[in-house]
């Protein structure tokens, strides 16, 4: 009787656990309100490098999150055509914050190196390199990138 009661809670247990990670909203979802444009940038970054995608584009609007689009459509359609797998490692990420109140752009100097990987091989797949401009809005959403992203 008890081996019952136990095989029926571990079999439970498992579903219940699911189904609360089910209903709970995804990570691209909880984007937390960030305080200056420069978090939202460094935000922007952060979804990109550990590759959610969904977030990264959560945090634009307009011609910004076209581009971002863009940038994460090549990204993603490269490593299916090659059927890979894909790794994003920052080298540097320089954050220019403009002064509290300005409608400065935020200016982001990059160095990241895009590695595709397939089996126990890597290789270098696309080095982003450059410098940006972010334009945030004041609802804490990047509106447009100025400069070479791709």
């Amino acid at each position: 009787m008890k081996f019952a009661a136990l095989l029926v809670l571990s079999l439970l247990l498992p579903l219940s656990v699911r189904a609360q990670a089910a209903s709970a909203p995804s990570s691209s979802a909880k984007i937390a309100p960030a305080t200056s444009p420069s978090k939202v940038v460094r935000g922007w970054f952060a979804a990109i490098v550990r590759q959610d995608f969904g977030g990264a584009i959560a945090l634009t609007r307009g011609a910004a999150q076209a581009r971002t689009e863009r940038v994460v459509g090549e990204l993603t359609l490269g490593a299916a055509a090659h059927h890979a797998s894909l790794e994003v490692k920052v080298h540097k990420l320089d954050i220019q914050a403009p002064p509290a109140g300005s409608t400065t752009p935020v200016t982001a100097r990059f160095d990241i190196d895009v590695i595709g990987k397939r089996w126990v091989f890597h290789r270098l797949a696309r080095k982003l390199t450059g410098v940006v401009k972010f334009h945030v809005a004041t609802d804490q959403h990047i509106t447009a990138i100025d400069g070479r992203l791709e």
